[in-house]
């Protein structure tokens, strides 16, 4: 079977559909991207094919990326001004890809894929779409947390009136949003259909919850047809098999040096899309460091030509990448934006964790590691040197708070080793194939 995987984002979006492609594969059926060309570099190694699918945003506009990063306003300008915009394009793009090579049997799509339903409707070709994190259900069930305010999510919790009305908030809140996406519709000659931002980006046909049932279970507003599946690994060896915690084989010689020079790092990282927003994330985390006295790694994606990286001394060592598998194994805890990808690897690990939330989905994935008491929150407008070496010194020293962060960490990690996320959504797939 032909299967196209559309989505538009970052490494965050891009590796749970590999993880999902290499199974299919391997399984016998051809898979397509029909993705921005940036992730080429990503997918020409492994032999997938890729239709260019537009928009495709330069990484190195800081100054966009800053806006859609933004914590308030972040989604807004995502969906307004760069994906609903282009949408005429992207549908056209995406319609093209699914008739090529005689024709697709199977379009799975992504978060932000808002293309996918409207191809689908087009075409009548079987479609599958996926949630990458709790968020995108915003069920009333189980209220999503929209703002990266500890205070605000405690009131939240401690009302239940409040709780529940979050949704409607929301749904009232970016009524106007999606104009674009309808007008559009009217023109291709379809109905008005269902909400994009909160309905129709969901398959009639099978929706995958690519996430833990740690984060989030069933709820009775989620979509008819959802599997809750699990998380899929993606960053290890192009096949997402974890090492184990003592191999550094496929680690960068610096990164397998500094481990080997002292204690458990404490890792640092902004994930595939915060990182190129940093602003002083990582001078704050090493001044942090050096109040806490003990040693970190800081992930910081491409640096600057002229810029300090390396084994900078015996507490501190920065690597523009490294996977995130090989490397959690190792560390003492994570300190990270929050994004689910970043989250389902600290939590494979079994690593007690800091987050610092930016925006999107990332305030509530904080909200739900929280809950399950693997970690501690700080607001990014709050995070300092100081505020940020307290946090880590409950996290791993204080010895009244510390084994408990570091207890429930491992019992997230015993759950996560008993899930297979990628093998129950590869087989949920070939069922639909099948009907």
């Amino acid at each position: 079977m032909r299967i196209v995987f559309n989505t538009f984002g970052t490494l965050g979006d891009l590796h749970p559909m590999l993880a999902l492609a290499t199974e299919l594969r391997h399984r016998g059926h051809d898979c397509i991207f029909a993705v921005p060309e940036v992730f080429r570099i990503v997918l020409d190694p492994l032999g997938f094919p890729l239709y260019p699918i537009p928009p495709d945003l330069d990484p190195s506009n800081k100054a966009l990326i800053a806006d859609l990063m933004d914590l308030r306003r972040g989604s807004e300008r995502l969906l307004r001004d760069v994906l609903f915009p282009a949408l005429p394009e992207t549908v056209a793009h995406l319609r093209a890809a699914v008739a090529a090579d005689g024709g697709a049997d199977l379009l799975v799509s992504g978060d932000f894929a808002y293309a996918a339903p409207i191809v689908a409707e087009l075409t009548g070709i079987r479609w599958a779409s996926l949630a990458l994190a709790p968020l995108s259900f915003y069920s009333s069930h189980d209220s999503p947390a929209l703002v990266a305010n500890p205070a605000i999510a405690w009131l939240e919790d401690a009302v239940p009136a409040l709780d529940r009305a979050i949704v409607p908030f929301a749904r009232w809140y970016t009524r106007d949003w999606p104009a674009a996406v309808y007008e559009l519709r009217r023109q291709l000659g379809l109905k008005r259909g269902r909400n994009p931002i909160f309905d129709a980006k969901n398959s009639p046909q099978l929706v995958l919850a690519l996430f833990s049932s740690l984060l989030a279970t069933p709820q009775p507003d989620w979509p008819h047809d959802t599997v809750l599946a699990g998380f899929t690994f993606f960053d290890n060896s192009q096949t997402g098999a974890a090492n184990p915690a003592s191999a550094t084989s496929n680690l960068p010689a610096q990164v397998a040096e500094f481990l080997k020079m002292g204690e458990p790092p404490i890792v640092f990282t902004l994930g595939s899309s915060a990182v190129f927003a940093a602003g002083d994330f990582y001078a704050i985390s090493a001044a942090a460091i050096e109040k806490l006295g003990a040693r970190a790694i800081l992930l910081t994606g491409v640096l600057p030509d002229g810029q300090p990286r390396g084994i900078l001394s015996p507490q501190l060592c920065t690597a523009e990448y490294v996977a995130y598998s090989d490397l959690f194994p190792h560390a003492a805890a994570i300190v990270h934006q929050g994004g689910v990808g970043t989250l389902a690897q600290a939590l494979k690990a079994g690593k007690p964790m800091l987050i610092m939330p930016c925006s999107h989905d990332q305030p509530d994935n904080a909200r739900r590691a929280q809950r399950l008491g693997v970690s501690r929150t700080i607001p990014r407008n709050k995070y300092t040197s100081d505020r940020a070496a307290a946090e880590l010194h409950t996290l791993l020293r204080d010895p009244a708070t510390a084994p408990r962060y570091t207890a429930a960490a491992q019992q997230a990690a015993a759950q996560i080793a008993n899930e297979n996320g990628t093998v129950t959504a590869c087989d949920a797939v070939e069922d639909l194939l099948r009907n």
